[in-house]
């Protein structure tokens, strides 16, 4: 299309001033108005992952009519004409690409749900503990994009799970308003040991102690701030500890916490430990004190993803800590990353879907026997 040199100059600053205004809007509440929206900031949300492709393309581009210009190629040589087509044709399939993927990303991505069921191996498990399952939700994001039916229905599946114990690893809420909206709803998670939770840095940017409140206030959940519990019934001999979320800003966690230290002394000599911490960048630490396994989230797992046969996906999580997603074992402890249940900026997510983690603890004896052939 041959676009006026005028639109490159004032489209921008128009955009801009709409899409400012409308961020400064309230939420509209109208479902009509709500929906216009949200199709009107995906498409912004879409756009900007087009610029970029623009720009690789653009890139390209640029090197390789530069080596054909050192090379005496001429301007007018039909070499660069091509290039030229080229170039275009992959810009536009770059967008009709991006396009494709962040409209399967809000439309389905975003709707599915992964209930990811693994062993742990724990060195010293009690006897009684062989087997103790622990369902882990992170990341519910209580707010405008989680609605009360969605939220109950994950309930109810994890529930189905029957797990023995049941844990939360923070970002429990984006407001204290939608905390004491949806969390209600939490209190129908029922376990025999329990439920426990920790807050996370969007509870901390939302009033750590009104989230803290709404929990308590309307749930029976046990809130988790930089304590230590020994664990009673089938998992006597076995200590949870959850710390506070503490970051050095909202994307990166600390490698090292003094309250993680102090609270490990508080953990029986040989005693296995389960750790609840927001961030999985404490996973280091935690092995040094003798941790069994560490259970996080925070990382949504980029929550949009590039998927690579035979590799974990390409993410922008990998930017923000060592641990982006999945299970990583070191030594005798394992770090689980939680892909969560919510979303946080916009609802999509691509190659990562929605995560209900069910963990089962083994022994080292039991993991031999699982793993000798049968005769």
């Amino acid at each position: 299309l041959a676009v006026s040199p005028l639109l490159h100059v004032f489209g921008p600053p128009v955009i801009y001033a709409i899409n400012r205004t409308i961020v400064r809007r309230p939420v509209p509440t109208r479902p009509l108005t709500l929906r216009l929206r949200r199709v009107y900031t995906g498409v912004a949300f879409t756009s900007v992952f087009g610029l970029a492709a623009m720009l690789l393309v653009g890139l390209g581009w640029t090197v390789a009519r530069a080596g054909l210009y050192v090379a005496g190629v001429a301007p007018a040589h039909p070499a660069v004409g091509l290039l030229g087509d080229s170039a275009r044709a992959l810009a536009s399939a770059g967008l009709v690409g991006v396009a494709g993927a962040m409209a399967y990303a809000y439309a389905r991505g975003a709707n599915r749900l992964w209930v990811n069921e693994f062993d742990v191996e724990i060195d010293g498990l009690p006897a009684a503990s062989d087997g103790l399952l622990i369902a882990q939700i992170s990341d519910v994001h209580a707010g405008p994009f989680l609605s009360p039916d969605v939220l109950a229905g994950y309930v109810s599946r994890v529930n189905a799970l029957g797990a023995d114990l049941i844990v939360i690893t923070g970002d429990l809420a984006d407001s204290a308003e939608w905390a004491e909206r949806l969390f209600p709803l939490l209190n129908a998670l029922e376990a025999p040991l329990g439920v426990y939770a920790i807050l996370g840095n969007h509870d901390r940017a939302a009033g750590e102690e009104e989230v803290a409140a709404a929990l308590r206030g309307c749930t029976e959940i046990r809130l988790l701030l930089d304590e230590a519990v020994a664990l009673c019934g089938k998992a006597e001999g076995l200590y949870l500890v959850g710390v506070r979320d503490r970051g050095r800003d909202w994307a990166r966690g600390l490698p090292r916490c003094p309250a993680l230290a102090r609270l490990a002394l508080q953990v029986p000599s040989g005693a296995p430990w389960i750790l609840l911490s927001h961030r999985p960048d404490l996973f280091d630490q935690a092995r040094s004190l003798g941790a069994s396994l560490v259970l996080s989230g925070h990382t949504h797992g980029g929550q949009l993803a590039i998927p690579i046969p035979g590799a974990s996906p390409l993410n922008l999580a990998r930017f923000m800590t060592r641990y982006p997603r999945g299970t990583y074992r070191h030594g005798k402890c394992t770090l689980h990353v939680n892909l969560g249940l919510g979303v946080t900026g916009q609802p999509a997510r691509l190659a990562t879907p929605r995560e209900i983690t069910l963990v089962r603890l083994r022994s080292a004896e039991s993991s031999r026997q699982a793993a000798e052939p049968s005769v």
